[in-house]
């Protein structure tokens, strides 16, 4: 295809943000690279956001779409009157004292399974030894999703959070509700999350397995899933239901670092 034309536009939730063409001389089967550069300032894009890169043949209907997330430079996280802490004995002291509690146990102790971005590799059968996770399932309009956009499944957002994670194994509990799950495989089929919201006693508790601790200023990710939580836990809608049970995991909670357990591993 000679003396073609290329046009490119970039929308958040299907508004445009900016619109352009390129000329390409030439377009040969295989590889077409090095054909123009798409330029855009993104001083306008004041809110964590999902752009869409759309690239479009001109005269065709030919097109590619590319998924592009954005963060701010920098957040102004609030803690309000919530706590936070690594340690399942402290969380639970501060529970009973009736407080908001962030538990976000270092992720590198915790047995459960390996937090992994990818899905399982063709059957956990053949290959037992891997995490055996499907991905993420959440529900974006949750409140605590606000301000961190994500749809309800794992997009490349997800991959910094689901590498610096531990999964945890949840059948033990009753009540309360997962805010974040990850989906297991068949040959398990058991109840996992990363993220979970429970009341216990008069106190309210977010459980998070993720890593919101660790070089923020270099994980806007992770900042703004922090950002997110807090949000919501500092709101009037944070209001969990009664969450029982936890002490029967309270041994995943570990001091030193555990070596993960594969998918044929008891829970």
């Amino acid at each position: 295809m000679k003396n073609s034309t290329l046009s490119w536009e970039i929308t958040a939730d299907g508004r445009s943000l900016g619109k352009g063409k390129t000329p390409a001389a030439a377009l040969a089967f295989g590889h077409n690279g090095g054909l123009g550069k798409i330029s855009f300032p993104l001083q306008q894009v004041t809110n964590a956001s999902k752009l869409e890169v759309c690239l479009s043949l001109d005269g065709t209907e030919y097109r590619n779409r590319w998924n592009v997330w954005v963060y701010p430079s920098s957040v102004d996280t609030k803690w309000g009157d919530v706590k936070y802490t690594r340690s399942y004995d402290e969380a639970m002291v501060l529970l009973k004292k009736g407080e908001k509690v962030l538990f976000n146990p270092d992720w590198r102790t915790l047995q459960g399974i390996e937090g992994k971005f990818v899905p399982v590799f063709w059957s956990p059968v053949h290959f037992p030894n891997q995490a055996g996770t499907m991905g993420v399932l959440c529900n974006p309009t949750h409140p605590a999703l606000a301000d961190f956009p994500t749809d309800m499944h794992t997009d490349w957002q997800w991959w910094d959070l689901n590498i610096n994670s531990t999964t945890l194994v949840v059948d033990s509990l009753q009540g309360g509700a997962p805010v974040v799950e990850m989906v297991d495989n068949f040959v398990h089929n058991r109840r996992l999350t990363s993220l979970y919201e429970g009341r216990v006693g008069e106190g309210k508790l977010m459980l998070a397995t993720f890593d919101l601790q660790t070089a923020l200023d270099k994980r806007p990710v992770a900042r703004q899933m922090l950002y997110s939580i807090l949000n919501y836990m500092n709101s009037e809608e944070f209001a969990p239901t009664q969450l029982e049970g936890l002490d029967k995991i309270k041994d995943m909670f570990g001091t030193a670092r555990n070596q993960k357990q594969s998918a044929k591993g008891i829970y």
